[in-house]
């Protein structure tokens, strides 16, 4: 059953076979994140835990959690009673918590092993254990933080020193003491106590994702897949590395963050507020951060803007949906600006239609060939909902066409072959 409200937002319910019926609450503020392949997880304030996009769907029995770690397909999250509670894929037993593990203080996931730091600063892992990635050296010692890469897991001893084991056990061997690790498809970043970011890559024909040389200190680091993201010292997001889904393209809105989360094609980050934001890939809904259309409390957001029609066209003009998070208003041109690559020139939004919760905008492709982006600006645009609330961020992260317009041929020299009798 679906129905209405007077504001124009939807509420449903019934049949939720495939989650179609979810219209979540009010998912801000969050204490933690957590990035999988196709989906997102968020830790609300009162330690309630919400998942959206293709994800595996919480025990029922679960109750509130501290803290979160996501791998591809399975989750792991601690209780307030330090216990650890896995489910999802367990093809090779990453989601099967022993039964003598106990408290517990931090977990980290890849996407076939799991590994945990009981309360007592050792170090246990388990799941795939074919690269020795779920094997944790006798002799380790007490650890301070570990992070489960592919094939690859590495751990921060208390006194500062790097231990990796698996297919990347080397580390250099001036790396010096660090303050976390972070270990990703093939390749590791720690953080030194001075604050630089230093990468190193598990087998030899891998090629690294650079560190930006004008990254400066670093507090905190996220690795995963091909793509590194870093909280600088003054609370600011970097991201670097491979990019195809737009994964590192960090929204120039964001704003001071608290944590960040990189996943294989999607980036979250919790900002101090503890706002979560998300942007990359999107095709399961993940980067689409939860919010409730009934709470009239929290000011409009553009939620998505998404093509009409085909990806790659040589048409004179297209449109675009623009989705806000609720009803509003005083939506109009001057509120768009258009991003574009290649020879595009004069390209220009021409019109703004529908309403109130998703409008159609048309645009001028103008000429030349390229990719046309629409996005929302993040200040002056007069958008408002229903209670005056004005919008509270603009938007970078929507669909693109690509224009690809063939030249027609022109005619420079006529050969007339000579016929003689």
């Amino acid at each position: 059953m679906r129905s209405v409200t007077t504001e124009g937002t939807a509420r449903c319910w019934g049949n939720n076979a495939f989650r179609k019926s979810v219209i979540p609450a009010q998912l801000t503020p969050v204490s933690d994140a957590g990035v999988g392949d196709r989906f997102t997880c968020a830790v609300k304030s009162d330690g309630s835990l919400r998942c959206w996009g293709d994800a595996p769907v919480p025990p029922g029995n679960l109750g509130p959690v501290n803290q979160i770690s996501v791998g591809s397909a399975h989750i792991c999250a601690i209780k307030p009673d330090t216990t650890l509670r896995c489910w999802g894929n367990n093809f090779f037993g990453q989601a099967t918590v022993p039964n003598d593990l106990g408290p517990v203080k931090q977990v980290s996931l890849s996407s076939r092993h799991t590994c945990v730091i009981t309360n007592d600063d050792s170090a246990r892992c388990w799941g795939d254990n074919s690269n020795g990635q779920a094997l944790v050296p006798s002799g380790l010692g007490p650890v301070s933080q570990i992070s489960a890469g592919d094939t690859t897991t590495c751990a921060v001893k208390v006194d500062g020193a790097v231990r990796c084991w698996g297919q990347g056990s080397a580390i250099p061997n001036d790396l010096g003491s660090v303050t976390q690790v972070a270990t990703a498809e093939q390749f590791t970043c720690a953080i030194q106590q001075s604050g630089n970011v230093r990468c190193w890559k598990h087998v030899s024909w891998y090629t690294i994702p650079q560190v930006p040389t004008n990254l400066g200190p670093v507090r905190q680091i996220s690795a995963v897949g091909r793509h590194v993201c870093a909280i600088t010292i003054d609370d600011r997001l970097r991201c670097w590395g491979e990019n195809n889904r737009g994964q590192t393209n960090v929204p120039a809105s964001l704003g001071p963050v608290r944590h960040a989360r990189a996943g294989w094609t999607h980036t979250c980050a919790i900002a101090t507020d503890g706002d979560l934001r998300c942007w990359g890939l999107n095709d399961y809904g993940q980067s689409t951060v939860p919010r409730d259309p009934l709470d009239t409390s929290a000011p409009p957001i553009v939620v998505a803007i998404a093509r009409v029609g085909s990806a790659t066209t040589d048409a004179a003009s297209v449109t675009f949906t623009v989705t806000f998070s609720k009803a509003v208003s005083g939506v109009d041109p001057a509120d768009f600006t258009l991003t574009t690559t290649g020879t595009i020139r004069n390209a220009s939004v021409t019109s703004v239609t529908g309403g109130p919760a998703t409008y159609t905008v048309a645009v001028d492709t103008g000429s030349g060939s390229g990719a046309i982006r629409l996005d929302v600006n993040a200040t002056g645009t007069g958008i408002t909902d229903q209670g005056g609330r004005a919008l509270a961020r603009g938007f970078t992260n929507g669909q693109t066409y690509t224009i690809q317009r063939l030249n027609a041929p022109t005619l420079n020299q006529v050969h007339i072959p000579l016929v003689t009798r």
